[in-house]
């Protein structure tokens, strides 16, 4: 995973991590289930504090798109959300 922050754009440091995670997941880049980097590691990896990192999980969780569990970390979520609204199967034995 690749989180690139542009400092010389206007948008927050957290809104940009939060976006470009939504992307990904939105283009199955991440699939469902796959763990986020921890709050420490990404906050190196995005050379950014931790607290920015902390907002940009939360805002993640408060759309749906990540999980968290103490002791474990976050967890993408999003795909099977979506499939838990889907209608019922189609049953294929009653046409």
């Amino acid at each position: 995973m690749r989180i690139t922050i542009n400092q010389q754009c206007k948008t927050p440091y957290f809104r940009q991590i939060t976006n470009q995670i939504k992307g990904m997941i939105l283009k199955g880049e991440i699939p469902d289930g796959t763990m986020l980097p921890s709050e420490r590691t990404m906050a190196e990896l995005c050379k950014v504090h931790r607290n920015t990192v902390i907002k940009a999980y939360h805002e993640l969780k408060a759309d749906g798109f990540i999980t968290s569990s103490q002791g474990k970390g976050y967890m993408t979520v999003y795909r099977q959300q979506e499939e838990e609204h889907d209608p019922e199967p189609f049953n294929w034995e009653s046409k």
